[in-house]
């Protein structure tokens, strides 16, 4: 969202009009500014053009990367400051890192690989994750993990076909996303009955 901004905000002071508190034009303007986004991820150069932007006026930008780059340059170099902090965090070095694989649309910025890159100088970044899985298989498994720790009886595992088990997390009829919500909701049931016996139980034994 900060690099769409970004991009807006370049083209948006090529514009001769101003565009405070006019919502229509702005929200026409940030899908232009993340398609011209998208394009700089793989070009040199990116054009927005919106014919009738606002007051009668067309929005006619073109944004080179060099300026784009520029524009984020700050950014880029904040979004990977985390490695740093959790290296330092857990006593470790560059030299410790053996893998880093990118997902998420951030990483297809070339400004960011690079800013990425100059912190682990000695890896190859990896681009192996299905950015739009990713996320959702780690919220499965931390499911699965804390119904570990809560000693629940609860068991995940992604099903590519029709197989049966005790709980599914997918099924060609039940997206990836949805299941893993109401894998989540279970074990959040779970816990909640499992303090609430807890809790009768304690004042079971206060009122003996």
């Amino acid at each position: 969202v900060m690099f769409t901004s970004a991009v807006a905000a370049l083209a948006r002071a090529s514009f001769a009009a101003p565009l405070d508190g006019q919502f229509k034009a702005l929200a026409k303007l940030t899908r232009a500014a993340k398609e011209a986004k998208e394009q700089l991820s793989s070009s040199p150069q990116a054009r927005i053009q919106i014919e009738a932007l606002h007051a009668g006026k067309t929005l006619d930008a073109s944004i080179t990367l060099t300026h784009y780059e520029e524009a984020i340059d700050a950014l880029a170099t904040k979004g990977v400051s985390p490695v740093s902090a959790l290296l330092s965090q857990d006593r470790l070095t560059v030299d410790d890192v053996t893998v880093c694989e990118l997902f998420g649309g951030g990483v297809r910025v070339p400004r960011v690989a690079r800013a990425l890159q100059q912190t682990l100088p000695k890896l190859t970044l990896g681009r192996h994750i299905n950015g739009d899985e990713a996320a959702v298989f780690g919220a499965a498994y931390l499911v699965a993990t804390r119904a570990k720790v809560a000693g629940l009886q609860t068991e995940l595992q992604y099903v590519p076909g029709p197989q049966d088990s005790r709980q599914q997390l997918a099924s060609p009829t039940q997206p990836l996303e949805k299941a893993t919500s109401e894998a989540y909701k279970a074990l959040i049931a779970q816990i909640e009955a499992q303090e609430e016996r807890r809790r009768l139980a304690a004042a079971g034994d206060e009122d003996l």
